[in-house]
């Protein structure tokens, strides 16, 4: 089991160039570009500029409006996101390009968040308020509202969801000293699938099958069949480097599944084929594993005052680097 960390510091290379600072213009994007973060801080989406290791982190997207949350695609070129003044759950769309804004009619209240599919066809929006998850459809080129899944009857609120590129709802219900998870069908009709000690994260690996963090067990699983007879099979123990699982994601190519561990600030890659499992040691405190662009780069923590981690699999060798500290334009 190896256990490998690299973190270099890059002087900015010339990569993007700005259009107007209009409200429906964003820049026009040059060179590499690593994906968009979500800054809280600065109420909008930031572009990384330049690849994994030698990234930069460029200005909020001038969307005219400030942001309470945001999801971002890594391959759609769009975000779905909340504002701060009411206007509900908004589509941007064409971030690389001369941004759009579209809002959806769809209300949020604080403390919702987005979750979007593996590959940003769907998306869901789970309302804490009213105990509902709110599917969102035609992503990217044509966003609208879709189904809404009342989840009041779950019990408590929800620990974790997911969506698949179908539009399969996957939700974590806390019962007690368990989590029930459900699944809901197109039609909005849910039943359990599986029950374990405590699901933190969920993500769909493909149309099927999806990965589940319990954080009070030490495991990983995996949900075989969702949508059939489903299984809920180990896929890594504490044995294999699992300590307080918190986030799972899923590479593109559907091969490994990465993990960030609260209790050890790590990262395990588990490989799909061979269940091998590898550590990747973080001198940071991960708390997400968001897919960039690229088949295995991942963001391991949120954008504030310190360097913004990310996980590079898409090296020979794969390592955890950093983007340099970088505050927004007031």
């Amino acid at each position: 089991m190896g256990i490998r960390f690299s973190a270099t510091l890059f002087i900015a290379t010339a990569l993007g160039v700005w259009n107007s600072p209009a409200a429906a213009q964003s820049p026009l994007m040059r060179g590499s570009l690593s994906g968009y973060v979500f800054d809280p801080t600065a109420g909008g989406v930031r572009p990384l500029l330049g690849y994994p290791g030698s990234a930069i982190m460029g200005e909020p997207l001038p969307a005219g409006v400030d942001l309470q949350h945001a999801a971002v695609s890594p391959d759609g070129d769009y975000a779905l996101a909340i504002t701060t003044d009411g206007r509900g759950l908004i589509a941007i769309l064409k971030l690389s390009g001369k941004t759009s804004v579209h809002p959806l009619g769809v209300e949020t209240a604080a403390g919702d968040t987005v979750e979007l599919s593996p590959s940003g066809t769907y998306a869901v929006l789970y309302q804490h308020a009213t105990q509902s998850l709110h599917v969102v459809k035609g992503l990217p080129g044509a966003p609208m509202a879709g189904t809404r899944l009342n989840v009041v009857h779950l019990g408590d609120p929800l620990s974790a969801f997911a969506i698949n590129d179908q539009g399969t709802v996957l939700a974590a219900a806390p019962a007690g000293d368990s989590s029930r998870i459900f699944v809901f069908e197109n039609d909005g009709s849910s039943h359990l699938i599986s029950t374990v000690h405590h699901a933190a994260d969920l993500a769909f690996v493909n149309s099927t099958d999806a990965v589940l963090a319990d954080d009070r067990h030490q495991e990983v699983y995996l949900l075989r069949s969702v949508t059939g007879v489903t299984a809920t099979l180990p896929l890594a123990r504490e044995a294999q480097g699992l300590s307080h699982p918190i986030a799972v994601a899923v590479s593109r190519d559907q091969k490994r599944v990465y993990v960030a561990n609260a209790g050890s600030a790590d990262i395990v890659a588990i490989n799909l084929v061979d269940g091998v499992a590898t550590r990747y040691s973080c001198p940071c405190s991960p708390n997400a594993v968001r897919r960039l662009n690229g088949t295995a780069v991942f963001r391991l923590t949120e954008p504030t005052d310190g360097p913004l981690w990310l996980f590079d699999g898409d090296q020979a060798q794969p390592r955890i680097v950093f983007v340099p500290a970088s505050k927004a334009k007031q």
